[in-house]
Formats: C-alpha cells, structure tokens, sequence
C-alpha cells in the first residue's frame, strides 16, 4: 500500500479487483503496467530516493556494464583484468571475491581454464586408464 501511494496508485487500492494483497496477486499482469507506467515519470536515481525515504525497500537493477564501472566496486578490488587465454593481445576481466582483508585478501594468480582443459586428469582420478582415456579422445568424445 505504501509502494502504491508513493507510485501515486493509491486510487486502485479503491477498487475491489486491488483492496487487497490476495486480490493485488490475481491481478499480477495490470498492477504490473500499472507499476511500469508510473515508474516512468521519474528516474532510477529520483525513485531510490524516493522510495527509500518512505520506509520502503529499493535497489536498483543494473546491467553488467554499470555494475563493472562501480567505484565502489573497484575501490575493493572486485574485477582482475588478465591476458586472454584465447586471443593473444587481448584482456580478459574476471571477477575476483567480493571482499578485501588487511595482509593476504583473494587473488587471482592464473586465467580460468579452457573447456576441457582437465577432462584427462579428472578421467585418471575417477580411474580410467591412460588407453581408455586415449580411445575417448581418437573417438572425438573428449
């Protein structure tokens, strides 16, 4: 009721088909354009505000470019940026943890590895022997 008031939708609580929570589920897709519609008279930035001040929990949803360019998130060191593994000259960002610690936080020490880099090594550890292992491999099934 407060997300309605503050999204100036208040006159649809007024009617049976909104009065209450169980009939607002019923009508899942119209509360939905309702929402859409009036979320666009104002921006992200003046709704966070907005609807924060009202009690009223909000968060913005990004997209990977904003999220990337986060100051806050390069202030904890969230992005490694390495050499591409497959396109030489190339960069690679990775994502590292969330997270810093004062002396020896997390750290990225190699590239991910390519598909299929360890299928060998994980075949010998489940116990397939090196000529059953090499027939998978004639057979282009690893």
């Amino acid at each position: 009721e407060k997300l309605f008031a503050e999204l100036q939708l208040s006159d649809l609580l007024e009617q049976e088909a909104f009065a209450t929570p169980r009939a607002r589920v019923k009508q899942q897709e119209a509360v939905y354009t309702a929402m859409v519609t009036a979320l666009k008279v104002k921006t992200t930035a003046e709704w966070l505000r907005q609807l924060a001040a009202a009690g009223i929990p909000v968060a913005e949803v990004r997209g990977l470019p904003e999220v990337a360019g986060d100051p806050e998130l390069a202030g904890r060191e969230v992005f490694a940026t390495l050499p591409s593994p497959l396109h030489p000259g190339e960069d690679v960002t990775l994502v590292k943890a969330g997270y810093v610690t004062d002396a020896d936080g997390p750290a990225v020490r190699s590239a991910p590895p390519l598909l299929g880099a360890h299928t060998r090594e994980i075949l010998a550890r489940l116990g397939y022997d090196a000529a059953h292992i090499k027939q998978l491999g004639d057979l282009g099934v690893i």
